[in-house]
């Protein structure tokens, strides 16, 4: 069986928390009538679940390089999941990085956990648009990237039955 340490395997579903959540409340926005106040605790919510996706990428990337894993996949399809997981972790970066560019160049002051947050002092605020229009076509790619990766974590339970997800889970070994 796989052995993946309990620090990504932790990492891992507090990503995807944090995904849920990011996907969730800007997903809520078109499915129920808000109000001004509920759209912007909406918008703060995704804000910090997105912050914190980038967090947890980076402590993530940061893990894999410093931590060997076995290589458990059957060969031929240890490139595809190289592919799918590096596709993962840039887009998944990628989609905040974005965000906090938008950010910086709209101009608006903003703070993240009590930090004033750097903006440009010469906003752009059609470059902030074009880049968020980055930020949500992009982001709607994560759909797909999340489903392949559910499929390929079946796949790998019931047709290959090798307890990839056994060894995805946060207790035991």
């Amino acid at each position: 069986m796989p052995h993946y340490p309990f620090a990504l395997r932790l990492l891992h579903w507090l990503t995807l928390l944090a995904l849920l959540t990011a996907y969730g409340s800007i997903e809520s926005r078109s499915l129920f009538e808000l109000s001004i106040g509920q759209r912007k605790i909406i918008a703060f919510t995704h804000v910090y679940a997105g912050m914190t996706v980038l967090i947890m990428m980076l402590s993530r990337l940061l893990l894999r390089v410093r931590t060997r894993v076995d290589n458990v996949t059957q060969q031929g399809w240890h490139h595809v999941a190289k592919l799918g997981h590096g596709l993962l972790y840039l887009l998944f970066i990628t989609v905040p990085l974005l965000s906090l560019t938008a950010r910086y160049f709209n101009g608006h002051e903003w703070s993240w956990m009590g930090m004033a947050m750097p903006i440009s002092e010469y906003p752009n605020r059609a470059l902030a648009k074009t880049i968020m229009s980055w930020h949500k076509d992009i982001a709607h790619m994560g759909y797909w990237l999340i489903g392949l990766h559910t499929l390929a974590a079946l796949f790998h339970q019931f047709v290959l039955k090798d307890n990839r997800l056994r060894a995805m889970r946060l207790w035991g070994k």
